[in-house]
């Protein structure tokens, strides 16, 4: 599939199962001009990939499969939506019980979850935790609950990386975390990564304690402004 002279196959395979290719197109040509095939330029050489047909291969494979369990893609579905309701619920306490109570155990809860409520945006987004629109586009939004944007993390995330995965210079993810995280291996190495996989989660844990201790000190500072206050009043 090709839009704006570009190869949109990827872009849309990461949004629909390979079962629901067929309906795609149909929709697609119910609401799009067709003018014509597009004539061969020098990106189409770009995204031809010499795997295609063994990720073709593979789907059917999967989806073939799936059915001789007599099972479908969303038979956890229940499960799916249960997680990200308790995981939301426990997100929010966390939150409060951190602002509020300056909690050191709910800050370190508060890493966990919002890794897991990483995990659980990213299939929101990609319209694979229900059949429901509307329930995949709500755990979406946990991107924006976490501190960023669902919008601009599907422009960078379904668009730049799954149209040219992996691809460096051109797939975004490669280099997120560059000098400090090293995600690709043309990024020349640093021995301060030799123990990423160790210190990032670490380090993403002192953020939060840091947050944390800010929090208990403005509300030392906002009582002790109260109780100056009332003995000013005494």
């Amino acid at each position: 599939m090709r839009a704006g002279r570009r190869d949109a196959s990827c872009l849309i395979e990461s949004y629909h199962p390979g079962s629901s290719i067929g309906k795609v197109e149909s929709v697609l040509l119910n609401r799009t001009t067709y003018i014509g095939p597009v004539a061969a330029d020098a990106g189409a050489a770009v995204h031809a990939r010499p795997d295609d047909a063994f990720f073709v291969d593979v789907r059917a494979r999967v989806d073939a499969y799936i059915a001789s369990q007599h099972s479908h893609r969303y038979a956890y579905e229940f499960l799916g939506l249960a997680e990200a309701v308790i995981t939301f619920l426990l997100y929010s306490y966390a939150c409060f019980s951190v602002a509020v109570y300056g909690s050191w155990f709910w800050t370190i809860a508060l890493g966990m979850l919002t890794g897991r409520m990483g995990f659980l945006m990213h299939l929101g987004n990609h319209c694979a935790v229900g059949r429901k629109p509307l329930h995949n586009r709500l755990i979406g939004w946990f991107m924006d609950l976490a501190g960023s944007n669902a919008t601009i993390w599907g422009y960078e995330h379904q668009v730049a990386h799954h149209v040219e995965p992996n691809e460096f210079h051109k797939d975004y993810d490669c280099e997120i975390g560059n000098p400090t995280i090293r995600m690709h291996p043309e990024i020349p190495f640093a021995p301060t990564q030799k123990y990423q996989h160790i210190l990032i989660p670490i380090a993403m844990t002192i953020g939060f304690f840091k947050w944390s201790v800010w929090i208990a000190q403005r509300r030392a500072i906002n009582l002790q402004a109260r109780v100056d206050a009332w003995e000013k009043r005494e």
